[in-house]
């Protein structure tokens, strides 16, 4: 599915560097590298963009955005294959149910037809935008977590 430049630029490359910032929560990397999260989620988020122009079958730019992220994450931060996995999938498993919520129930709650919230760019970044704050959520409750858990073990 082709995405639009206003798209890309205020529901596509957030959602990317949302994306990125979740997996190196799960890594517990995120106070180190959220600044360069940022960066490697942006060129992500273009990567995607640029992917989406090109007439693959359905289902397999998803598929080509997993192996991006795994692929760079790997070389990039050095960390464990399967960790980077788990990040990505649970991500994107964060992503499909905020996109369900956000284009399928919200739509029909509202009584607004879901093929006019899709082809809207302005609707299509607004509830985007649901799925970019269940990530960063999960980031930021997984990193709070992570620290309660730290502070408890110097104290012992």
């Amino acid at each position: 599915m082709e995405m639009s430049l206003p798209v890309l630029l205020f529901q596509g490359i957030p959602a990317s560097i949302a994306l990125s910032i979740f997996v190196l929560a799960i890594n517990n990397s995120l106070k180190e590298n959220w600044k360069s999260g940022i960066i490697l989620g942006s060129l992500l988020g273009i990567f995607v963009y640029i992917t989406r122009l090109l007439p693959l079958a359905f289902g397999t730019h998803t598929l080509v955005f997993i192996s991006a992220y795994v692929i760079l994450f790997r070389v990039y931060y050095k960390f464990k294959s399967y960790k980077i996995i788990k990040g990505v999938l649970l991500g994107f498993l964060i992503i499909t149910f905020s996109e369900i919520v956000s284009f399928v129930l919200l739509p029909t709650v509202l009584n607004s037809l879901c093929d006019q919230v899709i082809e809207t760019s302005f609707w299509i970044i607004i509830l985007g935008w649901l799925q970019i704050i269940f990530l960063l959520l999960a980031s930021f409750l997984m990193t709070r977590k992570a620290n309660i858990l730290e502070r408890k073990k110097q104290h012992v």
